[in-house]
Protein backbone atom coordinates (compact mmCIF):
# COMPACT_ATOMS: atom_id res chain seq x y z
CA UNK A 1 0.00 0.00 0.00
CA UNK A 2 1.51 3.49 -0.84
CA UNK A 3 0.43 6.59 0.94
CA UNK A 4 0.02 9.41 -1.99
CA UNK A 5 -0.25 12.90 -1.08
CA UNK A 6 -0.95 15.99 -3.46
CA UNK A 7 0.01 18.96 -1.12
CA UNK A 8 -0.96 22.41 -2.33
CA UNK A 9 -0.67 26.23 -1.15
CA UNK A 10 -4.65 25.70 0.34
CA UNK A 11 -5.27 21.94 0.87
CA UNK A 12 -3.47 18.38 1.37
CA UNK A 13 -5.18 15.63 -0.21
CA UNK A 14 -4.16 12.03 1.17
CA UNK A 15 -5.36 8.88 -0.31
CA UNK A 16 -4.02 5.08 0.27
CA UNK A 17 -3.48 3.53 -3.54
CA UNK A 18 -2.69 -0.21 -4.13
CA UNK A 19 -2.61 -2.52 -6.71
CA UNK A 20 -2.37 -0.82 -10.68
CA UNK A 21 -2.65 2.43 -8.75
CA UNK A 22 -6.14 1.91 -7.84
CA UNK A 23 -7.62 4.26 -4.59
CA UNK A 24 -8.28 1.59 -1.66
CA UNK A 25 -9.17 4.27 1.02
CA UNK A 26 -11.17 7.22 0.07
CA UNK A 27 -9.28 11.04 -0.38
CA UNK A 28 -9.27 13.17 2.32
CA UNK A 29 -9.06 17.11 2.42
CA UNK A 30 -7.00 18.82 5.07
CA UNK A 31 -6.29 22.60 5.49
CA UNK A 32 -2.57 23.11 4.51
CA UNK A 33 -2.43 25.85 7.59
CA UNK A 34 -2.80 23.32 9.84
CA UNK A 35 0.78 21.82 9.30
CA UNK A 36 2.32 25.10 8.12
CA UNK A 37 0.73 26.95 10.88
CA UNK A 38 2.02 24.71 13.70
CA UNK A 39 5.10 25.24 15.80
CA UNK A 40 6.76 21.98 14.52
CA UNK A 41 5.54 21.83 11.01
CA UNK A 42 7.07 18.50 9.41
CA UNK A 43 5.73 16.96 13.01
CA UNK A 44 2.78 17.98 12.10
CA UNK A 45 2.29 16.74 8.93
CA UNK A 46 3.63 13.37 10.26
CA UNK A 47 0.36 13.14 12.11
CA UNK A 48 -1.56 13.95 9.53
CA UNK A 49 -0.63 11.29 7.89
CA UNK A 50 -0.72 8.51 10.67
CA UNK A 51 -4.16 10.03 11.64
CA UNK A 52 -5.11 8.62 7.97
CA UNK A 53 -3.14 5.65 8.41
CA UNK A 54 -4.64 4.81 11.68
CA UNK A 55 -8.47 5.94 10.52
CA UNK A 56 -8.26 3.42 7.66
CA UNK A 57 -6.46 0.82 9.62
CA UNK A 58 -3.82 0.39 6.97
CA UNK A 59 -1.94 -2.23 8.48
CA UNK A 60 1.65 -2.15 6.20
CA UNK A 61 2.86 0.94 4.34
CA UNK A 62 4.91 0.12 1.81
CA UNK A 63 5.60 3.51 1.01
CA UNK A 64 4.97 7.20 1.32
CA UNK A 65 4.82 9.46 -1.70
CA UNK A 66 4.28 13.43 -1.75
CA UNK A 67 3.89 16.21 -4.57
CA UNK A 68 4.62 19.48 -3.66
CA UNK A 69 4.29 22.87 -5.08
CA UNK A 70 7.79 23.68 -4.78
CA UNK A 71 11.18 22.27 -6.82
CA UNK A 72 12.88 19.05 -6.08
CA UNK A 73 16.13 17.91 -5.99
CA UNK A 74 16.72 15.10 -8.15
CA UNK A 75 17.34 12.65 -4.59
CA UNK A 76 13.62 13.07 -5.05
CA UNK A 77 14.48 13.93 -0.92
CA UNK A 78 14.73 17.47 -1.33
CA UNK A 79 12.61 20.24 -1.41
CA UNK A 80 14.21 23.50 -2.65
CA UNK A 81 12.23 26.05 -1.73
CA UNK A 82 7.98 25.81 -1.80
CA UNK A 83 7.18 29.55 -1.92
CA UNK A 84 3.66 29.44 -1.09
CA UNK A 85 3.77 26.97 2.08
CA UNK A 86 5.05 29.55 4.68
CA UNK A 87 4.56 29.76 8.12
CA UNK A 88 3.22 32.61 10.52
CA UNK A 89 5.73 34.62 10.00
CA UNK A 90 6.24 34.70 6.61
CA UNK A 91 8.71 31.96 5.74
CA UNK A 92 8.80 29.41 3.67
CA UNK A 93 8.82 25.81 6.18
CA UNK A 94 10.37 23.70 3.19
CA UNK A 95 13.86 25.68 2.48
CA UNK A 96 16.40 23.47 1.49
CA UNK A 97 15.07 20.73 3.21
CA UNK A 98 15.25 16.41 3.12
CA UNK A 99 11.94 15.80 4.12
CA UNK A 100 11.79 12.67 3.16
CA UNK A 101 14.87 11.79 5.41
CA UNK A 102 12.36 13.00 8.47
CA UNK A 103 9.25 10.88 7.55
CA UNK A 104 11.29 7.88 6.85
CA UNK A 105 12.84 8.31 10.34
CA UNK A 106 8.90 8.48 11.85
CA UNK A 107 7.08 5.58 9.66
CA UNK A 108 9.75 3.56 8.65
CA UNK A 109 9.35 2.95 5.00
CA UNK A 110 10.45 4.50 1.91
CA UNK A 111 9.68 8.38 1.25
CA UNK A 112 9.11 10.24 -2.44
CA UNK A 113 9.12 13.64 -2.86
CA UNK A 114 8.32 15.10 -6.60
CA UNK A 115 7.01 18.39 -8.32
CA UNK A 116 3.48 18.38 -7.81
CA UNK A 117 2.28 18.89 -11.57
CA UNK A 118 5.18 16.21 -11.99
CA UNK A 119 3.12 13.65 -10.43
CA UNK A 120 -0.34 15.77 -12.34
CA UNK A 121 1.25 14.64 -15.75
CA UNK A 122 2.12 11.18 -14.55
CA UNK A 123 -1.67 10.51 -13.94
CA UNK A 124 -2.79 11.95 -17.07
CA UNK A 125 -0.12 10.33 -18.91
CA UNK A 126 -0.69 6.56 -17.01
CA UNK A 127 -4.73 7.23 -16.78
CA UNK A 128 -5.34 7.86 -20.73
CA UNK A 129 -2.14 5.73 -21.87
CA UNK A 130 -0.46 8.66 -23.76
CA UNK A 131 3.01 7.71 -25.61
CA UNK A 132 5.62 9.49 -27.38
CA UNK A 133 5.98 13.70 -26.09
CA UNK A 134 3.92 14.99 -23.66
CA UNK A 135 3.48 18.22 -22.85
CA UNK A 136 1.71 19.46 -19.62
CA UNK A 137 0.49 23.08 -18.63
CA UNK A 138 -1.40 23.33 -15.37
CA UNK A 139 -2.91 26.72 -15.03
CA UNK A 140 -4.12 27.32 -11.15
CA UNK A 141 -2.80 29.56 -8.58
CA UNK A 142 0.39 29.82 -10.53
CA UNK A 143 1.32 27.88 -14.14
CA UNK A 144 3.00 24.52 -13.42
CA UNK A 145 4.10 22.63 -16.57
CA UNK A 146 6.04 19.01 -17.24
CA UNK A 147 7.23 17.08 -20.46
CA UNK A 148 7.41 13.38 -20.56
CA UNK A 149 9.39 12.01 -23.34
CA UNK A 150 8.82 8.26 -24.42
CA UNK A 151 7.89 7.34 -20.92
CA UNK A 152 10.79 9.82 -19.20
CA UNK A 153 9.96 12.71 -17.28
CA UNK A 154 12.15 15.96 -18.27
CA UNK A 155 13.78 16.52 -14.74
CA UNK A 156 16.54 18.68 -16.18
CA UNK A 157 20.58 18.65 -14.40
CA UNK A 158 19.63 19.51 -10.86
CA UNK A 159 15.99 18.81 -10.77
CA UNK A 160 14.52 22.10 -11.73
CA UNK A 161 13.79 22.13 -15.60
CA UNK A 162 10.23 23.28 -16.61
CA UNK A 163 9.47 25.89 -13.99
CA UNK A 164 8.23 27.75 -16.70
CA UNK A 165 5.62 30.18 -14.88
CA UNK A 166 8.97 32.40 -14.20
CA UNK A 167 10.10 33.30 -17.17
CA UNK A 168 10.65 36.79 -17.51
CA UNK A 169 7.81 37.31 -20.61
CA UNK A 170 6.57 40.77 -19.83
CA UNK A 171 8.33 44.38 -19.39
CA UNK A 172 6.68 45.55 -16.63
CA UNK A 173 6.82 46.72 -12.69
CA UNK A 174 4.55 43.55 -11.92
CA UNK A 175 5.71 41.66 -8.97
CA UNK A 176 5.96 37.65 -8.84
CA UNK A 177 6.10 35.44 -5.79
CA UNK A 178 9.53 34.53 -7.04
CA UNK A 179 11.26 37.58 -6.50
CA UNK A 180 11.20 38.20 -10.24
CA UNK A 181 9.17 41.02 -12.01
CA UNK A 182 7.30 40.26 -15.65
CA UNK A 183 7.18 36.27 -15.14
CA UNK A 184 4.44 34.53 -17.27
CA UNK A 185 2.42 33.89 -14.24
CA UNK A 186 2.23 37.53 -13.26
CA UNK A 187 -0.84 37.72 -15.98
CA UNK A 188 -1.33 34.39 -17.13
CA UNK A 189 -2.50 32.71 -13.61
CA UNK A 190 -5.09 32.52 -11.27
CA UNK A 191 -3.71 34.96 -9.36
CA UNK A 192 -3.88 37.33 -12.25
CA UNK A 193 -7.44 36.44 -12.64
CA UNK A 194 -8.47 37.19 -9.08
CA UNK A 195 -6.77 40.44 -9.16
CA UNK A 196 -8.50 40.84 -12.30
CA UNK A 197 -12.06 40.23 -10.84
CA UNK A 198 -11.57 41.62 -8.17
CA UNK A 199 -10.55 45.27 -9.90
CA UNK A 200 -13.36 45.11 -12.62
CA UNK A 201 -15.72 42.14 -12.16
CA UNK A 202 -16.28 41.45 -8.59
CA UNK A 203 -20.22 42.11 -8.89
CA UNK A 204 -20.10 38.72 -9.76
CA UNK A 205 -18.88 34.75 -8.56
CA UNK A 206 -15.13 34.97 -10.04
CA UNK A 207 -16.48 31.44 -10.93
CA UNK A 208 -19.05 32.72 -13.95
CA UNK A 209 -16.27 35.23 -15.07
CA UNK A 210 -16.12 33.04 -18.13
CA UNK A 211 -19.70 32.79 -18.92
CA UNK A 212 -20.67 36.44 -18.44
CA UNK A 213 -17.67 37.77 -19.54
CA UNK A 214 -15.52 35.56 -21.63
CA UNK A 215 -16.27 38.24 -24.62
CA UNK A 216 -14.54 41.32 -23.04
CA UNK A 217 -11.68 42.44 -24.63
CA UNK A 218 -9.61 42.33 -20.99
CA UNK A 219 -10.54 38.77 -20.37
CA UNK A 220 -9.30 37.80 -23.82
CA UNK A 221 -6.25 39.00 -23.38
CA UNK A 222 -5.92 37.55 -20.32
CA UNK A 223 -6.56 34.00 -22.56
CA UNK A 224 -4.06 35.23 -24.65
CA UNK A 225 -1.57 35.80 -22.08
CA UNK A 226 -1.98 32.18 -20.57
CA UNK A 227 -1.01 30.66 -23.60
CA UNK A 228 2.04 32.10 -23.50
CA UNK A 229 3.67 29.06 -21.98
CA UNK A 230 2.14 26.43 -23.78
CA UNK A 231 3.07 27.79 -26.89
CA UNK A 232 6.54 28.21 -26.26
CA UNK A 233 6.77 24.43 -24.87
CA UNK A 234 4.82 23.30 -28.09
CA UNK A 235 7.69 25.15 -30.16
CA UNK A 236 10.43 23.61 -27.85
CA UNK A 237 9.32 20.14 -28.22
CA UNK A 238 6.61 19.20 -30.76
CA UNK A 239 4.66 17.27 -28.64
CA UNK A 240 2.26 14.45 -29.53
CA UNK A 241 -0.26 15.21 -27.18
CA UNK A 242 -0.24 18.96 -24.93
CA UNK A 243 -2.40 18.48 -21.47
CA UNK A 244 -3.98 21.54 -20.08
CA UNK A 245 -5.55 21.20 -16.74
CA UNK A 246 -5.79 23.16 -13.47
CA UNK A 247 -7.69 25.58 -11.81
CA UNK A 248 -8.50 28.34 -14.58
CA UNK A 249 -8.59 25.95 -16.91
CA UNK A 250 -11.33 23.98 -15.34
CA UNK A 251 -12.92 26.89 -14.82
CA UNK A 252 -17.04 26.91 -16.21
CA UNK A 253 -17.42 28.04 -19.45
CA UNK A 254 -13.61 28.05 -19.89
CA UNK A 255 -13.03 29.09 -23.69
CA UNK A 256 -10.69 26.14 -24.79
CA UNK A 257 -11.32 27.01 -28.47
CA UNK A 258 -10.05 30.29 -28.04
CA UNK A 259 -7.04 29.04 -25.69
CA UNK A 260 -6.33 26.56 -28.59
CA UNK A 261 -6.30 29.33 -31.07
CA UNK A 262 -4.03 31.22 -29.10
CA UNK A 263 -1.61 28.75 -28.64
CA UNK A 264 -1.17 27.79 -32.72
CA UNK A 265 -1.31 31.48 -33.17
CA UNK A 266 1.77 32.19 -31.03
CA UNK A 267 3.76 29.14 -31.45
CA UNK A 268 5.87 28.61 -34.60
CA UNK A 269 4.64 28.11 -37.60
CA UNK A 270 5.70 25.01 -38.76
CA UNK A 271 4.50 23.18 -35.39
CA UNK A 272 1.18 25.40 -36.52
CA UNK A 273 1.16 23.12 -39.15
CA UNK A 274 1.17 19.93 -37.16
CA UNK A 275 -0.31 20.64 -34.19
CA UNK A 276 -0.56 18.29 -31.11
CA UNK A 277 -3.58 16.54 -30.13
CA UNK A 278 -4.94 18.97 -27.00
CA UNK A 279 -6.14 16.94 -23.87
CA UNK A 280 -7.91 18.28 -21.04
CA UNK A 281 -7.12 17.11 -17.51
CA UNK A 282 -10.30 15.81 -15.86
CA UNK A 283 -10.99 17.30 -12.52
CA UNK A 284 -10.76 14.73 -9.69
CA UNK A 285 -9.64 15.00 -6.31
CA UNK A 286 -7.32 12.03 -6.63
CA UNK A 287 -5.61 12.64 -9.47
CA UNK A 288 -2.71 14.03 -7.65
CA UNK A 289 -2.87 11.29 -5.38
CA UNK A 290 -2.86 8.56 -7.53
CA UNK A 291 0.02 10.46 -9.57
CA UNK A 292 2.26 10.34 -6.91
CA UNK A 293 1.74 6.81 -5.95
CA UNK A 294 2.90 5.70 -9.53
CA UNK A 295 5.63 8.17 -9.05
CA UNK A 296 6.82 5.65 -6.09
CA UNK A 297 6.04 2.82 -7.98
CA UNK A 298 8.28 4.13 -10.79
CA UNK A 299 11.40 4.94 -8.29
CA UNK A 300 10.71 1.13 -6.45
CA UNK A 301 10.86 -0.66 -9.89
CA UNK A 302 14.47 1.68 -10.88
CA UNK A 303 15.67 0.58 -7.22
CA UNK A 304 15.09 -3.10 -7.75
CA UNK A 305 16.92 -3.15 -11.46
CA UNK A 306 19.44 -1.43 -10.18
CA UNK A 307 20.06 -3.61 -7.16
CA UNK A 308 20.29 -6.56 -10.11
Amino acid sequence: MIIGIDVGGTNVRIGSVGRACSLQDPCEVVSSKRFCMADHPIEEFGNIILKYIKKHEISKVDAISIGVPATVKTDFRTIYVAPNLKNAEGKPIFDHKNLAAELEERFQCSVYINKDVNNLLYYDVYKNQMDGIVAGCYIGTGIGSAVIIDGNLLYGKNGVAMDMGHVSLFRDNENCSCGKRGCAETRGSGKALMKMWENYYSEYSINEIFTIYGQEKRIRQFISDCAHIPAIMAATFNPKYMVCGGGVIEMQDFPRRFFEEEILRQTTPAVASFPPTFFYSEKQEERGVIGAAYFAEMMRKNSNKNKK
